[in-house]
């Protein structure tokens, strides 16, 4: 019956598994290697949660964070998959969430952790027992709320998650601290305490409340919501750990799942949704803290040295909101054909700001300044690029084989100007007379795939299909600039193009995909 590559796993089997989180979980799976599905890229994965997408188009990552206790089914699909399936290169991985039972359930576990190891040099402060530094809270609660007639009933996760993390930094020196050039003296003012420099915290919910308008008509109403933060380590600061930045994100998706079935061969699936992203960091949170310091304070002498003071200069704020709307339809037009047909639409809403401050050269000024809109080191715009898909799916069903064939078309509008010359230096001083319009990206994707046995037990399955996924949106929009509906993209002509720059009308990635397999 099966006619690609794929894994399922229920809640039962996912309880008796030793992991702790849905990464764990799905590194389990065969061909998958931190979060890389057969070799692939991290970002050539699609993550659904109910048939709902829930990447963050920005570097299409999983944009949620749900708890295994609310997974009733994981669904890992590998290989060369249906057309219902879209903005995939890898693999696809869908989870269905529990709903709520007809009886009261309360779950509650915890644990608790520390990191030990002999290598101080490398792990100090992990030498000695100092405590519980990893603790983990998690409660789930279900069941049927009263005056429905058991017809209404909800799910909830939540999970409260503090690590200090295994690497800790000396604070040998304070971030005002340096060499001080003019007396030949290094500055030294720190209290050589160890400080946590990976450390996190994280909280999230996972509710769903289900309501069985008919015993045919079903709606669900889901929320999944988390709340991170986070230290990145910096190595260069080892000794100055106070100052590497604060990192910060939030997740929100807020769906509905409305199924109908509306005959004994036939039912349709509408969903809704908004996904929501934020991720901002910074070491202060005023722009002109009084504790700053300039970028050359305490800076390092090499490549393998570390710092003697300073403190990380950059701060970003991204926010990408995502709206979903979806209709599905399955039919059993016939003995042998199953029908499956179905629509999407996407908008997207990505606001970006990034910059970094350097010291302040202007004659008779000190201290610290900060890059001006539509220049060098400063990255500000808002983009709403739109997305549409539609596919049909046949499911051919015979004594000695099933076949799948499948049409899917793709559509993507970046929504935005690109210059009309890519080759001119001077892209940062262009009017709006030199941008042209993007012309939307489109594909039609035939996908075909052939499942037949060979044995009492052995199946083989042939599969042959084309794929399409449009660029993360960094790699869009990166190093441009907005402002009162101009489009600038800033470049510093001093200065040698060694990184990339965003360019919106970057071609889609396009795969072929052919495969064979064999179970047993």
């Amino acid at each position: 019956d099966v006619t690609a590559s794929v894994a399922t796993i229920g809640a039962e089997e996912i309880a008796a598994l030793p992991v702790d989180d849905f990464n764990e979980l799905v590194n389990i799976q065969a061909g998958v290697v931190d979060g890389h599905f057969r070799g692939g890229r991290l970002g050539e994965v699609a993550y659904l949660v109910d048939g709902i997408p829930v990447n963050d188009p920005y570097n299409n990552s999983r944009g949620i964070e749900i708890e295994n206790s609310s997974i009733q089914q994981l669904e890992v699909i590998s290989g060369t998959f249906n057309a219902e399936y879209g903005q995939a290169l890898s693999a696809v991985v869908n989870l269905v969430t529990k709903e709520g039972g007809q009886d009261y359930e309360l779950n509650v576990n915890g644990f608790g952790g520390f990191f030990l190891s002999n290598n101080n040099r490398i792990f100090p402060n992990l030498d000695t027992f100092d405590g519980i530094t990893a603790r983990s809270m998690e409660a789930s609660v279900s069941g049927p709320i009263p005056g429905f007639g058991g017809n209404m009933r909800f799910f909830a996760t939540g999970r409260t998650l503090r690590s200090d993390g295994h690497i800790y930094g000396i604070r040998t020196f304070n971030t005002s601290d340096g060499y001080d050039p003019s007396v030949g003296i290094l500055f030294n003012t720190g209290d050589s305490a160890f400080v946590p420099m990976n450390n996190f915290e994280e909280n999230t919910f996972n509710g769903k409340l289900t309501y069985y308008i008919t015993p045919s008509l079903k709606v669900n109403f889901g929320l999944l919501w988390a709340d991170n933060f986070g230290r990145g380590y910096d190595h260069s600061f080892r000794f100055v750990p106070d100052g590497i930045k604060d990192n910060f994100r939030d997740n929100l998706n807020f769906n509905m799942v409305l199924n109908h079935g509306f005959s004994k061969n036939g039912y349709y699936t509408i969903r809704a949704a908004r996904n929501m992203n934020q991720y901002v960091g910074y070491l202060y949170e005023d722009l002109f803290d009084p504790r700053y310091v300039i970028p050359e304070q305490g800076q390092a002498n090499g490549v393998n040295s570390f710092r003697t003071g300073g403190n990380q200069s950059d701060r970003y704020d991204r926010t990408t909101t995502t709206d979903v709307a979806k209709l599905d339809l399955r039919t059993q037009l016939t003995k042998e054909h199953f029908i499956g047909l179905g629509v999407e639409y996407k908008t997207h809403n990505i606001e970006q700001f990034f910059t970094a401050f350097r010291s302040n050269n202007i004659a008779g000024a000190e201290g610290i300044i900060y890059p001006q809109p539509f220049s060098v080191g400063q990255e500000d715009y808002q983009k709403k690029p739109i997305e549409i898909s539609a596919y049909l799916q046949d499911k051919i069903e015979f004594q000695d084989f099933i076949m799948n064939i499948g049409l899917r078309y793709d559509y993507f509008d970046p929504n935005t100007l690109v210059p009309a010359d890519l080759q001119d230096p001077n892209l940062d001083f262009l009017g709006q007379d030199n941008l042209r319009d993007i012309d939307p990206k489109q594909q039609v994707s035939p996908r075909m795939s052939v499942a037949f046995p060979i044995s009492a037990d052995g199946v083989i399955h042939v599969a042959y299909g084309h794929f399409f996924q449009i660029p993360n949106f960094e790699f869009l929009y990166g190093g441009i600039s907005d402002s009162a509906g101009v489009t600038r993209f800033i470049i510093d002509l001093g200065a040698d193009l060694n990184g990339p720059r965003g360019n919106p009308d970057l071609e889609t990635q396009r795969t072929t995909t052919y495969e064979i397999g064999f179970k047993q």
